[in-house]
């Protein structure tokens, strides 16, 4: 017998053994039962847990994928993953046995759960998560499908529908710079806006990342806060290999950094350059476009996308424009921008005309 009564507390617990990944055998203990088949119904699912089977309960399958992925991931991403499996996926599909859900299990979630309550980017990242758990479980646990690639892709009449994307013209930015007086914040929109970097990449910048005689600032680290309350900004790697890069800045955002730079008391060089909270810099961006009335209004991310389309307007190919922003190739530049560069039909048709 492994499930035993704690005559001084009255609660019942279990004592049992399991083997690990390795072969090894370990004793297992748990306290803190109010019944008898609590705990032995606590043992059961860990025994399933441990040696994978299919019947296990999907949450201990859940357990285990993000264990592996706090391993894996950077914690910024793995918290967000941990938050949208928690609040979407784990209400729905927690206490049913792995091996009981099949894609029409998985369509009725969708139908039921994502479609009326979600727009489109969340629906595609909430079934993103249910399919990397289930990969999950087939690579590891044993599982031989996964019912949600059986289930299908999802369709919808505003599947296609897209947010266009907004983004200020040079002109525009300017207005809205003639507002801000604050030195700091003023270096920080126009780093955003002449370079294109990330919110998280300019967080990150420190005095030794930027390089005057070369005009030239080097990405090589990327600030940003845990996705829970009370938890701290991080410093980390790059979003991508590609993300770690070297940025040319124009003669006068130099010039605006030396100044800046040269304002500073006894500065160290791993100093962070801009001491505010990424998400204070976001506050005050759109304080600033709602106390001025500034339209269009756009979000702080979409300096990145007026950098974008500017290089695009200047005949910028699609290589370079993707080398700068640190995409991993041009495919993501014509994918997020294609719309906005020149269209060739006219061309087309003008060089027909030549043999008409």
């Amino acid at each position: 017998m492994s499930v035993y009564k704690d005559e001084n507390t009255g609660a019942w617990f279990c004592i049992f053994r399991y083997k690990d990944f390795s072969g090894k055998t370990i004793q297992k203990k748990k306290k803190g039962f109010r019944t008898k088949r609590e705990a032995k119904d606590y043992e059961v699912e860990f025994q399933r847990k441990v040696s994978g089977k299919s019947d296990m309960l999907f949450e201990s399958l859940v357990e285990l994928y993000l264990a592996d992925c706090k391993v894996h991931h950077r914690p910024n991403v793995y918290r967000i993953e941990e938050i949208h499996i928690g609040h979407i996926i784990l209400p729905y599909f927690g206490k049913f046995h792995v091996k009981d859900i099949t894609a029409a299990t998985v369509r009725s979630w969708q139908n039921d759960i994502l479609i009326p309550n979600y727009k489109y980017a969340s629906i595609k990242t909430y079934n993103g998560h249910l399919t990397g758990i289930f990969n999950y479980g087939m690579r590891y646990c044993g599982l031989t499908e996964n019912p949600v690639m059986q289930a299908g892709p999802l369709r919808y009449p505003e599947m296609n529908d897209k947010t266009p994307i907004r983004f200020w013209t040079r002109e525009q930015f300017e207005y809205f710079l003639s507002f801000v007086k604050k030195p700091s914040l003023r270096l920080a929109f126009e780093t955003l806006f002449w370079t294109g970097m990330r919110n998280g990449e300019l967080m990150g910048l420190r005095i030794c990342d930027i390089d005057l005689e070369h005009k030239e600032i080097h990405i090589v680290q990327n600030r940003v806060r845990i996705a829970a309350a009370g938890c701290p900004e991080v410093i980390q790697a790059p979003k991508t290999r590609s993300s770690r890069r070297v940025v040319g800045i124009t003669d006068k955002l130099a010039e605006e950094f030396k100044a800046y730079l040269d304002s500073l008391y006894k500065p160290e060089p791993t100093d962070l350059i801009f001491q505010t909270k990424a998400s204070s810099l976001t506050i005050l961006f759109n304080r600033y476009q709602k106390l001025r009335n500034i339209t269009p209004h756009i979000r702080l991310h979409d300096l990145r996308h007026s950098h974008a389309s500017m290089l695009i307007n200047l005949g910028i190919s699609p290589k370079a424009v993707a080398d700068r922003l640190g995409h991993s190739n041009e495919s993501m530049v014509m994918k997020i921008y294609g719309h906005l560069y020149p269209e060739k039909r006219n061309e087309i048709v003008d060089k027909l005309n030549t043999f008409a």
